[in-house]
């Protein structure tokens, strides 16, 4: 039980630093036979959790993968970090960032209603009719956020 919750621990702590990287890859593989068993852009993961020797990969897309979780599996990250993307798809131009304690935005054609979240998924800030001015993020603690504008979304890492 005590492996499991320091794994738990350790793949939660590297997904929260992953998820502000939102252009990197993960990769699980088994580190006897250094064969892949699963590798994706970490944007497009939306959970992973662990129960019964298993760990499960659910996506954006709502698809699951389940994968056995044994003592020769690896969950490693790679890519150049970086914890500001451009939000792509939907508004042509659109460009989130998050920069010395603030979120911005260009490219908005007009107001929109963009909200903040934790990386439990609770609201933690509501931007309604929000023109892209720079928000402080003080009020925030410390961690993973995803601001989202226009149903499009980034992951940034307040320290």
């Amino acid at each position: 039980m005590k492996r499991k919750t320091i794994l738990t621990s350790a793949i939660l702590a590297l997904l929260a630093v992953g998820q502000g990287h939102a252009d990197n890859s993960f990769v699980v593989k088994d580190s006897n036979t250094g064969k892949k068993q699963l590798e994706g852009k970490l944007s497009t993961v939306s959970r992973i959790c662990f129960k019964n020797g298993k760990m499960e990969v659910r996506f954006a897309d709502k698809t699951t993968r389940e994968l056995a979780f044994t003592n020769s599996t690896v969950l490693y990250f790679e890519g150049e970090p970086t914890s500001v993307t451009q939000v792509v798809g939907g508004a042509e131009g659109l460009q989130v960032m998050y920069q010395g304690g603030f979120v911005s935005a260009t490219g908005l054609t007009s107001p929109v209603h963009a909200a903040i979240y934790n990386i439990s998924g609770q609201r933690a800030m509501s931007l309604k009719a929000w023109d892209g001015t720079p928000v402080s993020t003080d009020a925030l603690s410390s961690g993973v956020y995803i601001l989202k504008v226009n149903n499009k979304s980034i992951k940034f890492v307040k320290k």
